[in-house]
C-alpha cells in the first residue's frame, strides 16, 4: 500500500517566525509554509472520496502549487506529520482518530448519510454510516486497531466473514472520508494500547 496519511492536530501559525504548529502526541512540530501545505494536501480531496490517497497524488498537487513535492514530503515524514502506510494493520495499531466538528444527524431523504459540522451553518461534510460510527466512537479507543477488532467481532456475529486486513482497509477508507473534510484528525495511539 502506497497510501499516505497526515498525522497531528493543527494549532495554527506562530508569529513572528511564521511557522505552522501541528501537535503530534505530546509534541509540537514546527512546519515551514511548504511542509504545512503538503500536510494539508495529505488529507486528500473530496474528488478522491474514500479511495486510496498516495504519495503520488500529494506530490502531483504539490507541484501544481509550486512546492517541491518529493523533498517536502520527505521532510514532513521526517517530522512525523505525514506517514506512509506499508501495513494497514501496523498503522491502525500505532494511530488513533480524534473527532472534530459536531454531529448534525441524518435526514429522511438520506438516512444512511450523516452530517457533521457546526449547528446553524451548512454541514462541513456528509459521511457514510460506517464513517459516522467511527467518528462517534473513535475517541474512546486507544487505537484504530481496537476499533477494527470490534468491527471484526460484529461482522462475525452477523455471520459475515471478514479478515483483519479487510477490516483495516475499510477502516482507513472511513478515516480518509473524515480527514478530507476536516471532521477528524489522526494522532498517535495511546501508550500501552
Amino acid at each position: 500500500m502506497n497510501a499516505v496519511f497526515p498525522v497531528g492536530h493543527l494549532l495554527g501559525q506562530r508569529l513572528p517566525d511564521e511557522h505552522h504548529v501541528v501537535r503530534v502526541g505530546w509534541e509540537h512540530r514546527a512546519l515551514t509554509a511548504d511542509e504545512f501545505g503538503l500536510w494539508v494536501l495529505a488529507h486528500g480531496t473530496r474528488a478522491n472520496g474514500r479511495g486510496e490517497w498516495t504519495a503520488g497524488n500529494v506530490v502531483e498537487l504539490a507541484a501544481a502549487a509550486g512546492i517541491d513535492g518529493p523533498a517536502v514530503l520527505a521532510a514532513a515524514a521526517d517530522k512525523g506529520v505525514v506517514v506512509w502506510v506499508a501495513d494497514a494493520l501496523a498503522f491502525t495499531e500505532a494511530h488513533r482518530l480524534h473527532p472534530l466538528k459536531t454531529g448534525l444527524g441524518n435526514t429522511p431523504e438520506e438516512p444512511d448519510r450523516f452530517r457533521l459540522g457546526h449547528p446553524g451553518v451548512e454541514p462541513a461534510s456528509e459521511v457514510s454510516a460506517s464513517a459516522f460510527e467511527l467518528w462517534q466512537w473513535a475517541q474512546l479507543a486507544p487505537s484504530l486497531r481496537h476499533i477494527g477488532e470490534i468491527r471484526t467481532k460484529v461482522a462475525a456475529g452477523l455471520g459475515a466473514a471478514s479478515t483483519a486486513e479487510r477490516v483495516a482497509a475499510d477502516l482507513l477508507a472511513d478515516v480518509r472520508e473524515l480527514l478530507m473534510s476536516g471532521c477528524a484528525y489522526m494522532d498517535l495511539a495511546r501508550a500501552g494500547s
